[in-house]
């Protein structure tokens, strides 16, 4: 049985899915002409108005027959609420006492799920079973990390532990559990053997655990082919001896990247792309690109070498760099995405429309191009339309769009002034093609004006070391790679830096004081300001610890006082680590949420006035 208030506000799939199997509709009185509409469809010869006029307690039907045929439409009398044989202040007490005698606490949404009896979902959520599951990945880790892995080979179960500690904290933050427990939870589990050699306790899978652990890259069509999980294996490896802790992500068709990793020595989150065939979709890179911006990542694009060797890694870089094709007679060319303009969900929603234009020739292409502030669509040689370089495209900026009527199988396309109706989709097709959605880096990247050290790409032969790509060279990935190895060339692409000149008599703002206000400080507005900001706002000390959250909406509010373009949260950390030494960690903040902290340096009294602006 299925219920539904408002089933206009289903999506496509869903309603398609319900109006095929859900043979007997029971349609009481609706206020909504869509609710209407789309449930009168069902009885031939009755009007959205017939429902929406409907009294209460009745309800259009038709009744099952022999044969599997069924009735005319009907409109039936259901049973109205009986009269109340008490008052609602007796039914209230009645309620108080039988809760006061037989209630107990509600059960938590954790304890509910545990205890479903028809879904694994109990397990899924058992605390203890993804800590073991975690556990046999981090072993799984730690033998990739010490060249065992290929034999299962034994690691020491302190670094496993610690491995542990940071998948937890990168995946799992919600799970709570004591250091102490650890033991426990390796004897206890399944996945994990453990035994004592030469006084020291070491652990390696099991056979379940050699099962259970073998990353699971999916079967859906964005999960990519053999090829694609090659470069992902041997990036997994090939991190994971350098320290990182890399999860791969088994694809389930939503957007989520090809896996996650993290290093102690980087406070931030990359994003792995396994890049086999997009190079040849820009697009689809650019969207990598942008999902991971959207989430303050860095994403780390990953492809094999090329003949010659830098082939697809410049095939990658062209396309970041920049985020558009810069054509011979000065115009721009967006890249296409797969997917085509729609408005509203698309020609097969209801009320949705899909941008079409006239079909010239055999050709479907689609070229979107920047001319002169204005946004030009073309085949390649016949221009359809000109609108300004501002904004989304809208039906205006269009030449048509069309609809699809799933109930005659019509198409009717809509052009300024005229609509054509098609009786079939052969018809509609020799007339019109629809057009695909440019890749506009103004309206679809968090900051159109990244610069080259947002992103890293990589080349990773099947036999060889891994190395970074960057300014038309290659320089292979150290053992243990800080900032300057995985940019290279970050150093002469830096923002500009702003210079600070204090008086020698001045007292220093690192000491606690407030910031001086004569003007002595010169802070270039075309940087980022950190320097001027650390200086100024950022005190170091033992002990100190400040939210990483808190320290960056001082630094936002004071870039917001002097109009600077500020960087985001991930850059700010990057670079500040290059002005202040401090340590980083998670902490939980009232006994509740996980928090990123920096220890050892704090906010100066200024600097904590920024918060109040």
């Amino acid at each position: 049985t299925l219920a539904s208030q408002y089933p206009s506000q289903f999506d496509e799939d869903t309603l398609k899915a319900m109006q095929n199997n859900c043979d007997n509709l029971l349609a009481f009185s609706v206020n909504d002409v869509d609710d209407a509409q789309l449930l009168m469809k069902r009885f031939q010869g009755y009007t959205a108005e017939d429902l929406i006029s409907t009294d209460q307690y009745k309800a259009w039907t038709k009744l099952p027959l022999e044969g599997g045929r069924y009735s005319e439409p009907v409109l039936i009398n259901s049973f109205p609420p009986y009269p109340p044989l008490r008052s609602t202040e007796t039914v209230d007490d009645l309620i108080e006492q039988s809760l006061e005698r037989y209630g107990t606490d509600p059960l938590t949404d954790a304890e509910i799920l545990q205890n479903l009896i028809y879904s694994d979902a109990n397990e899924a959520a058992n605390p203890t079973k993804i800590l073991g599951e975690t556990m046999a990945e981090a072993v799984r880790a730690m033998q990739l990390r010490e060249g065992v892995r290929d034999e299962n080979g034994w690691v020491d179960v302190t670094a496993v532990d610690e491995e542990l500690l940071i998948r937890l904290e990168n995946s799992q933050a919600d799970i709570d559990y004591e250091y102490e427990d650890l033991p426990d939870v390796r004897d206890a589990s399944r996945l994990i053997e453990v035994e004592l050699q030469d006084d020291d306790i070491v652990t390696r899978l099991s056979d379940d655990g050699e099962t259970e652990v073998q990353p699971e890259t999916g079967a859906v069509e964005s999960a990519g082919g053999s090829d694609h999980d090659a470069v992902l294996m041997d990036t997994e490896r090939a991190l994971t001896e350098r320290g990182f802790s890399v999860d791969v992500l088994e694809q389930d068709g939503s957007e989520q990247p090809d896996a996650t990793a993290t290093h102690p020595d980087h406070d931030v989150v990359f994003n792995i792309e396994a890049e086999t065939t997009t190079p040849d979709r820009p697009a689809k890179v650019l969207q990598n690109l942008t999902r991971a911006h959207e989430a303050d990542r860095v994403p780390l694009f990953v492809v094999r070498p090329g003949d010659p060797e830098t082939e697809w890694a410049t095939r990658l870089e062209n396309i970041l760099s920049p985020p558009l094709r810069e054509r011979a007679d000065g115009t721009e060319q967006f890249y296409n995405c797969d997917e085509v303009v729609t408005f509203g969900g698309g020609a097969t929603a209801h009320g949705g429309v899909t941008a079409v234009r006239p079909r010239t020739a055999d050709t479907n292409r689609t070229v979107w191009t920047r001319d002169d502030g204005e946004r030009v669509l073309s085949d390649g040689e016949t221009e359809f339309a000109r609108v300004p370089d501002e904004g989304p495209l809208s039906k205006d900026s269009v030449p048509a769009y069309y609809s699809y009527d799933h109930e005659t199988g019509q198409y009717a396309v809509h052009k300024p002034g005229e609509t054509r109706v098609y009786d079939s989709k052969d018809e509609f097709e020799t007339e019109w093609t629809p057009i695909k959605r440019p890749f506009i880096p103004d309206i679809e990247l968090p900051d159109a004006d990244y610069s080259r050290d947002s992103y890293i790409v990589l080349v990773h032969p099947e036999d060889g070391a891994p190395k970074i790509f960057q300014q038309g060279e290659l320089y292979t990935l150290s053992e243990n790679p800080d900032e300057e190895d995985l940019w290279p060339d970050a150093a002469t692409s830096e923002h500009a830096q702003a210079t600070i000149s204090m008086d020698a008599d001045e007292e220093t703002p690192s000491t606690g004081s407030s910031p001086p206000t004569d003007g002595s400080e010169e802070i270039d507005p075309s940087g980022d300001g950190i320097e001027a900001f650390a200086a100024m706002y950022i005190r170091e000390a033992d002990g100190a610890q400040v939210p990483k959250e808190t320290l960056f909406q001082a630094y936002s509010a004071w870039t917001d006082q002097h109009d600077i373009d500020g960087l985001n949260s991930v850059w700010f950390s990057r670079k500040l680590g290059n002005v202040v030494e401090y340590e980083s960690g998670r902490v939980r903040e009232n006994g509740d949420d996980l928090v990123t902290v920096y220890t050892g340096i704090d906010l100066t009294p200024g600097g904590s006035q920024l918060l109040d602006q």
